[in-house]
């Protein structure tokens, strides 16, 4: 049992032109791609948000890290296709769904890989969200891949102890699971009382509202990225709205 997908999802602190971007603008972006994506079946659409994503996430370094996530996450894209191909007896169709969740991922990926914990509290901050949600939002984003590499290191040793897992009927799946959850949640609830201490001794909530050391401001970059995200909006709305949809499978029969 692997959670190696988690691992683009983990801030990598580098110095990219991604990585300089504010939260907002990146938050934006993604929310904008995963919009895009789930939203179309067009294969023209699906191939260029593929490929404006790959120019992200090579502008940002984390390629790799993408591709070991889209290895890890083989098992999800096989049970879309198989799901698909089950309800619509469409193969294309079928193929369509796993790329749009190809893309989904990839919007995700990049946007968490190269935005810090920190600053997506501040960029929630500074859009309106309160601050203890701000605060939740961002302790849950930071901690998740401790939890999941915990998770491994707890599956690891059980395993070496002689624990076997994934054999048997479901009950006894379930039973051979209580070995790696029990401590894993043991020690979820331990580092929850640690963080609830550390935030006391610091005051946090102590006055009703806070000053901050670090304003997010838009920069020049910010604005060129915001202005080719209009663009992508309206070309996508254009030629969904103006030019006939794309069809492969009329294309092959006419080939």
């Amino acid at each position: 049992m692997s959670l190696a997908f988690l691992r683009a999802y983990r801030f990598s602190k580098l110095d990219t032109p991604i990585h300089r971007l504010d939260p907002r603008t990146k938050l934006l972006m993604s929310v904008t791609f995963t919009l895009l994506g789930v939203t179309t079946l067009d294969p023209i659409e699906i191939l260029a948000l593929l490929l404006i994503q790959f120019a992200i996430l090579i502008s940002s370094r984390s390629l790799a890290f993408w591709l070991r996530s889209i290895r890890a996450l083989t098992l999800f894209l096989v049970l879309i296709l198989v799901m698909q191909m089950i309800t619509t007896g469409n193969i294309l169709q079928s193929v369509y769904f796993a790329l749009r969740f190809v893309v989904v991922a990839s919007a995700t990926s990049w946007f968490f890989f190269t935005t810090s914990p920190e600053d997506l509290g501040r960029a929630l901050e500074q859009v309106g969200v309160s601050a203890d949600i701000a605060l939740s939002f961002t302790l849950s984003m930071r901690f998740i891949p401790v939890i999941a590499e915990e998770f491994q290191s707890i599956f690891d040793a059980q395993r070496a102890r002689g624990l076997e897992v994934g054999k048997g009927g479901l009950t006894e799946r379930m039973k051979s699971m209580l070995p790696i959850l029990v401590p894993l949640f043991v020690g979820v609830i331990r580092r929850t009382y640690e963080i609830a201490d550390a935030l006391e001794l610091r005051g946090y909530g102590a006055l009703p509202s806070k000053t901050r050391w670090k304003v997010l401001k838009l920069r020049r970059l910010d604005a060129i990225v915001l202005l080719m995200l209009v663009v992508l909006v309206a070309v996508s709305i254009y030629y969904r709205v103006f030019l006939p949809p794309f069809d492969l499978a009329t294309l092959i029969m006419h080939l």
